[in-house]
């Protein structure tokens, strides 16, 4: 059922089951001569980024998994909060480029930092069994001038720790990391590389997410065996099954199987297992996960279902630079000389040289513990580096030994064994 709540000239859409408004132009009623405009509330905004974050997050999966060749595990907030904060820097075709990549609706950028501002407290305050630890930072290196506006924007509305040091040097990354391994409790310690960093290097921009909870209804131990696993190539692995029989929301369609696995005291946060049915060709799995088919399964009543589950323990790391995804979905002008970032530092003198994503996931019986670190680096534009080569004289080679001025061969001839 969907219901509209007319608020001046905003229409303010609710879906039912999904929780996720969204911001529609409407015709304007006249308020008479007295009545100022009504502008949403911080909840409708957060619902908003919420709801474009999720789209970005559909539009980003598509993306890496063009190449993937293992799993894919990724943070849709911890990404467009990174990136949101560097939003705040950007300013014309740069702008509308990350617009398009992050999937912001008509938002100005003002209303997008106050939803993910409302949104960060919403979530850190979501369960009282609930750990969600979700901290932002921006370090900016001793050379670089930063418009006041934009450090005052991002420490408001993202909370962003802000810290000046030496960006220029390789050991640059080891604050960073430590920071973000901070944040993570160790999951993630490693994010940024030595060679992110280089003589231009201005500015990195971080976020790092943490969650642990237990389930609601914690599995048996004892109850765990190994079973078979099919990959998507159709050989089979054994892992440990863990077994659950309970009362869980549920959806099963010809395509898939859906089931709400609930954490902590309210049940608001939960795990969506969305199991593609055995005849969902291999090559198709990953083309059902789409945020039209994600919107379509939660619009649709989930009854709670008695149903026996068996989940295997999951224990993986998840690793990318999104560089690429980001480009294919609009963001080429970051990542180039046309960047213009003017609203950091007042100049067009930045580019995004780097943006890196790790993110872990850990379910056994008890729980679920998962975490995301994505950092955006930043480099003052200069004239690019001379090229780079390698050569290895490992097999033969001609020597010729000239007079260059008279052009005159002294010597020549073919080294076959330079030690005969």
């Amino acid at each position: 059922m969907k219901k509209f709540v007319l608020i001046g000239a905003v229409a303010v859409l609710f879906v039912a089951g999904l929780g996720i408004s969204r911001l529609i132009a409407g015709p304007a009623l006249d308020p008479g001569p007295q009545a100022a405009p009504i502008k949403p509330s911080a909840v409708e905004l957060a619902s908003v980024v919420a709801s474009d974050a999720n789209q970005m997050g559909f539009n980003l999966f598509a993306e890496v998994n063009k190449n993937a060749k293992g799993n894919i595990f990724f943070s849709p907030a911890s990404i467009s909060m990174a990136l949101g904060m560097t939003y705040n820097g950007a300013a014309g075709e740069t702008a509308a480029g990350m617009a398009k990549a992050m999937s912001l609706g008509k938002l100005a950028p003002a209303d997008t930092s106050s939803g993910n501002s409302a949104l960060l407290d919403m979530l850190t305050k979501a369960d009282p069994k609930v750990e969600l630890n979700i901290v932002n930072g921006i370090w900016v290196d001793n050379r670089c001038k930063v418009l006041p506006t934009f450090i005052d924007t991002n420490k408001a509305a993202y909370g962003a720790e802000i810290a000046n040091m030496d960006l220029t040097t390789p050991a640059a990354a080891k604050p960073i990391n430590e920071w973000i391994a901070k944040g993570t409790k160790d999951k993630i310690k490693d994010l940024l590389k030595p060679d992110d960093f280089n003589p231009y290097t201005r500015m990195v921009l971080a976020n790092a997410v943490y969650f642990k909870s237990p389930w609601a209804y914690p599995f048996e131990e004892a109850m765990t065996k190994d079973g078979d696993f099919t990959l998507l190539d159709g050989t089979t692995k054994k892992v440990p099954m863990m077994t659950q029989t309970e009362y869980y929301k549920y959806l099963e369609n010809e395509k898939v199987q859906m089931i709400a696995l609930p954490y902590g005291e309210n049940n608001r946060l939960q795990m969506n297992v969305i199991l593609p049915k055995a005849t969902v060709k291999a090559e198709d799995v990953p083309t059902l996960f789409t945020l039209d088919n994600w919107n379509k399964w939660n619009a649709t009543e989930q009854k709670n279902s008695r149903v026996k589950l068996q989940l295997p323990r999951i224990k993986m790391r998840y690793e990318q630079s999104l560089n690429d995804a980001l480009i294919s979905m609009g963001m080429e002008d970051a990542f180039s000389m046309r960047a213009d970032f003017n609203k950091m530092t007042g100049e067009k003198d930045l580019f995004i040289s780097v943006v890196r994503h790790q993110a872990t996931l850990d379910v056994d019986e008890k729980g679920t513990e998962a975490t995301a670190a994505t950092a955006v680096v930043m480099e003052f534009k200069s004239m690019p580096p001379a090229p780079q080569y390698n050569m290895i004289v490992n097999r033969p080679f001609f020597v010729v030994i000239n007079d260059s001025q008279t052009g005159a061969i002294l010597f020549m001839g073919l080294v076959k064994d330079p030690q005969a």
